[in-house]
Order: structure tokens, then sequence, then C-alpha cells
């Protein structure tokens, strides 16, 4: 008893009692909520295994198991399977993780200044010494210039 009183020896008393504590209410919530199947039980339900025959498992009287057949266990392995074939084809297909989606990124600056490349916009802007367009229509789409094309924004012609 001194040993739990000894001020040096605190945390290891707490860790002690919570141990014991934990044991105790362990036991305390198995002994109050488990099934008491020493009544009359009946000779068991057959239950399909794995191995050849059945396996007799005893069960109080009134109390059913769920059992699943096995064609729809095939059926929902089989759609997983699909599942994860799919899965590894489209990750394979759309470059593996070796960023081949997107050439660069497009949250950056010269992403975005790429989409104005080679744009009459851009001509247009060059030649009249403007800083900015305001009467003209812009789209972002696929364009052709020299019968090249290529997709950023431009100038929609009237």
């Amino acid at each position: 008893m001194a040993e739990f009183a000894d001020p040096a020896n605190m945390n290891r008393s707490i860790r002690r009692i919570e141990t014991a504590m934990g044991k105790l209410s362990a036991e305390m919530i198995s002994l109050a909520f488990r099934e008491n199947f020493t009544g009359a039980v009946d000779e068991g339900i057959p239950v399909p295994g794995t191995i050849t025959g059945s396996i007799k498992v005893p069960l109080p009287p009134g109390r059913a198991r769920l059992v699943q057949s096995s064609v729809s266990t095939r059926l929902l392995e089989s759609l997983l399977s699909a599942l994860v074939i799919c899965s590894c084809a489209s990750w394979w297909l759309v470059g593996g993780g070796r960023g081949e989606v997107l050439p660069v990124d497009p949250g950056s600056v010269a992403a975005r200044m790429s989409l104005f490349t080679g744009s009459h916009l851009v001509e247009k802007l060059r030649t009249e010494g403007k800083r900015g367009v305001r009467d003209e229509k812009l789209r972002l789409g696929w364009w052709e210039k020299d019968g090249r094309k290529r997709y950023g924004i431009d100038i929609v012609q009237r």
C-alpha cells in the first residue's frame, strides 16, 4: 500500500489501476451481454462449407442463420474482378502514373499564356500596338491556321 501512496510511483500506479479497470470492464461486458447457450439446443442446422459434406452448427431454437448461395457469391466476385480489371486498364491507358496525361501544369502562368500562342489575337495586338481588345469576341477551342490545328484562345471571326 505504501507503494501506491508514494508520489514517485504515481504514474506507475495509475497505469496499473487503468490496466486492471480495463480487464475488469471487459469481463463485466462479456458477462452482461453473452447469450446463454446452455438451454435446449436443437441438433444443428446444416451449413454448406467448402469441405465435403456440411458442418453442424448448434443454434438455439428459433434462431435463424444466414446462408448465401454460391451463385450470388460467384457473381459478386466476378463483378469485383471486372472492377479491378477496368481500374487497372484505365490507369494504364492514361499513362500509368508517368505524368503523360497533362504535358504541363494547367495552373501555371506559362500554361495559361500558351493558350494564346499562334493566335490572331496576339498578331492583332502586336501589329496595332494595343494593350488589349474590348470590341472583339474571344473563344476557347480548336483553331486551324496554315493547315495546323491548335487548342487555345483566339478572336471569333464575325
